[in-house]
């Protein structure tokens, strides 16, 4: 296994450090004509604050388990201080990545599949994954990624937050921390609870479900029954809305941990049963 730090993904970057993102390569043991999977994993910190490094344990585990995986970081709320940041500046940072990962250059240096990518985002993060699959045409087809949204398999959800109407009006005192990252002007807040698949739309405009593009990819949702920071609630509802949208999706909730251990445990003994859902579900789609 093989670890390259700090890349940075824009030029020029408004700020490197938090524009920037972690490579986790899987060991190469003799010759193979398979390139590992690309698993995109997107941190939580309520749009706010965290970091690639706190998450490292994430790349490790899952490169042991023979996947590439990028650790990325975005501009966070409370950590940009020269302007006001709120969304959807988070998510467009997130799609630049996204952009760099697939560029032919990164993809034949570090050899990993670039038709068979994975979201996969916890608590805030997976609203982020949410928004790039659900409104493709918005935030990814705009940068020339792809004619179509085929190299993205699948969509990993854990803790997930989907829906910040519903977020504020179970966790009252969140709604000072929504405003701070999207904006006390509630036309700005979008959810992926609130997305038809793949329209160009904003959140003004949440019932249009005229689309062009593919369909969704599958999607794999992790809650926790233990969190106490998001509740259950989220998941079932996302997951209900995406089977409206015909959109395959699986509710897993056999899982142990609370909200940020969920995901501090991949990769140890107490974690392995999300580290094998989570590969389990990308054997399935790939």
């Amino acid at each position: 296994m093989s670890v390259e730090k700090d890349l940075v993904y824009v030029n020029p970057p408004q700020n490197p450090e938090q524009q920037s993102l972690d490579i986790y390569l899987p060991s190469k043991e003799g010759p193979t004509l398979t390139k590992p999977p690309l698993i995109v994993y997107v941190h939580s910190g309520f749009w706010l604050d965290r970091d690639k490094t706190e998450f490292s344990n994430v790349g490790l585990a899952f490169s042991k388990s023979g996947f590439a995986v990028a650790i990325v970081n975005y501009r966070t709320s409370k950590r940009v201080h020269n302007f006001e940041f709120v969304h959807p500046m988070h998510t467009q940072d997130i799609a630049h990545a996204l952009k760099w990962l697939l560029e032919p250059t990164q993809v034949e240096k570090y050899g990993y599949d670039s038709n068979n990518v994975y979201l996969f985002g916890h608590s805030c993060g997976a609203h982020i994954v949410g928004l790039l699959s659900l409104a493709f045409d918005k935030y990814l087809a705009p940068l020339n990624i792809s004619k179509d949204r085929l190299f993205l398999k699948g969509c990993i959800g854990v803790q997930g937050i989907y829906d910040l109407d519903q977020i504020v009006k179970d966790f009252p005192p969140y709604l000072e921390d929504v405003e701070f990252a999207f904006s006390k002007d509630r036309s700005n807040w979008e959810s992926p609870q609130h997305l038809r698949n793949n329209n160009n739309n904003n959140s003004s405009n949440r019932n249009n479900s005229e689309t062009s593009s593919p369909p969704s990819p599958p999607w794999l949702v992790i809650h926790s029954p233990f969190d106490e920071w998001v509740n259950l609630l989220q998941a079932q509802n996302f997951v209900k809305h995406l089977h409206d949208l015909k959109v395959e999706a699986v509710l897993d909730t056999d899982v142990t941990g609370d909200h940020m251990g969920v995901v501090r445990l991949i990769g140890s003994e107490f974690g392995d049963s999300v580290l094998l859902h989570v590969v389990n579900f990308i054997q399935r789609c790939s």
